[in-house]
């Protein structure tokens, strides 16, 4: 941008009294954002956005969450050119870091794929399987209580189990008169 553009833009920005339309900004597409005075009442200000690109529809427009928090008079203060570049690279390491969980997720194997197309073990890897667990037990001497559930189903012929239902014949029912 040279300086007669710069020193444009900046003459748009100056509220002055007779005004009724102020630039606030520009985003990183060049979009510029306006605030517009319509009426002298006391309402808030119309906010716009204008496409940096004279054949770009309004509807094409690619718009920051700054800006529409802004253009939504969510937010009071327009975004900083700082905070625009912050986004940015906020954004670029949410695809790098998806990039990285998307490759690490393909290198394991899938259980729906068949044996022929699942990873094979390198050597080092089977060899960690072949390496006995340590007990982190405290006392390896006292033996270890079994779960309710695990205990349940190593138990046979719980009282339960041989139980089944009669046989059911309807009966006549009292009569109604």
């Amino acid at each position: 941008m040279g300086p007669w553009q710069r020193l444009w833009w900046r003459w748009k920005t100056l509220r002055l009294p007779w005004r009724k339309r102020y630039l606030i900004g520009m985003d990183l597409a060049g979009n510029t954002f306006w605030e517009l005075h319509l009426h002298d009442s006391l309402s808030r200000p119309r906010r716009i956005a204008q496409p940096g690109h004279k054949r770009l529809h309004h509807s094409d427009m690619k718009i920051s969450p700054q800006w529409h928090q802004w253009l939504r008079h969510t937010r009071d203060d327009a975004p900083t050119v700082q905070e625009q570049l912050s986004d940015v690279q906020r954004l670029a390491n949410i695809k790098r870091l998806a990039r990285i969980a998307d490759e690490r997720w393909a290198s394991k194997p899938s259980l729906l794929d068949g044996p022929d197309r699942r990873r094979r073990k390198t050597a080092p890897e089977a060899q960690l399987e072949n390496i006995p667990a340590q007990d982190t037990s405290v006392d390896a001497a006292t033996p270890r209580r079994e779960t309710p559930v695990a205990e349940a189903s190593r138990r046979r012929g719980a009282p339960g189990e041989d139980w089944q239902p009669e046989a059911w014949s309807p009966g006549a029912g009292p009569s109604k008169q």
